[in-house]
């Protein structure tokens, strides 16, 4: 009986804990719309599946994280919400429309740490427009990019941070005939030329990718030529 009523007590704090104050107003960033939200940015590549030449796309699998600070939710900390009851950083992929969501169940909903810490992790999966030149096939070198974008007014309001110490590449891969490098980060300004001064924060991941040549001497040219010369 007391501990069904410790119990009880505990699920209302947490409750209780985890409501959020009526005027909290997620239009606007927690340092006001004067001040830039720094945003820390990680990736972790849990799979690289393959690379499609001819629809010019890589097939990957990865591991978003954002990190930011709001002071408004300091007493929330231990809760989750839906980005759509808090301040949220809009972002957008700009070389894939087709990727698949993983943790139904949990999508779109961020953590509130301690010093009111948000995170927001997310899995994604599917294919990225990589736009790379055949013409050194099969000794081509290729830096894919996974890009994103702060979709806000003004380039001010969101400042990427990147952060390289946890940003990470699986040691076993899915892939056959490349030699893929460490992933690294870069922050840099991305301007659309169809609107004039319209520039954004873009949050780019890289990854040198190096064609095996004997893969392709051995398994496919060596093959054809045997076929081509017994015909």
């Amino acid at each position: 009986m007391i501990a069904a009523c410790l119990l009880t007590i505990g699920m209302a704090a947490w409750a209780m804990a985890c409501t959020l104050t009526p005027d909290l107003c997620t239009d606007v960033p927690p340092g006001g719309l004067n001040v830039p939200t720094q945003v820390t940015s990680s990736f972790a590549i849990v799979d690289f599946m393959g690379v499609d030449d001819e629809n010019q796309q890589i097939e990957v699998d990865f591991f978003l994280t954002l990190r930011w600070k709001d002071p408004r939710l300091l007493q929330n900390e231990g809760c989750r919400f839906a980005i759509t009851k808090v301040w949220f950083p809009r972002i957008r992929m700009l070389n894939s429309q087709a990727l698949r969501v993983a943790y139904k169940n949990s999508q779109n909903q961020v953590s509130v740490h301690q010093d009111g810490t948000v995170e927001y992790v997310q899995r994604f999966t599917g294919p990225i427009s990589s736009y790379h030149n055949l013409s050194d096939f099969p000794f081509d070198h290729h830096e894919f990019t996974i890009d994103f974008v702060a979709v806000e007014e003004t380039n001010n309001l969101i400042h990427f941070i990147a952060d390289e110490n946890n940003t990470w590449i699986s040691d076993r891969l899915n892939i056959e005939g490349w030699d893929l490098g460490d992933p690294r980060l870069e922050v840099t300004t991305h301007s659309f030329q169809k609107q004039a001064g319209l520039s954004l924060q873009k949050l780019s991941l890289l990854i040198d990718g190096d064609r095996n040549p004997e893969f392709y001497l051995y398994r496919l040219i060596c093959l054809l030529a045997l076929v081509v010369a017994m015909s």
